[in-house]
């Protein structure tokens, strides 16, 4: 018996493309666990989708990946500009 563990993604997105997103992948494969909300402390996330649709530096984007690294150190995480 193969036990399959459940991928957890988390999506940090405008609400309208963050549940697009969220519809679109659970309806490709249903053994993912997708967050909304990057407050629950309770996740992990195997991977996180980031999604800047407006960005005013690259310093303050690459503040941003180091505390999300911080906080998620084994996590891979998508930038989507």
């Amino acid at each position: 018996m193969e036990l399959i563990t459940k991928k957890s993604i988390l999506i940090i997105a405008p609400s309208l493309i963050a549940e697009s997103l969220s519809l679109k992948l659970t309806s490709l494969d249903n053994n993912l666990n997708i967050s909304l909300n990057n407050s629950n402390k309770d996740i992990t996330p195997d991977l996180i989708i980031w999604n800047i649709l407006n960005y005013q530096s690259e310093d303050l984007i690459r503040l941003e990946l180091l505390k999300l690294k911080e906080r998620w150190d084994e996590a891979n995480i998508l930038v989507i500009f």
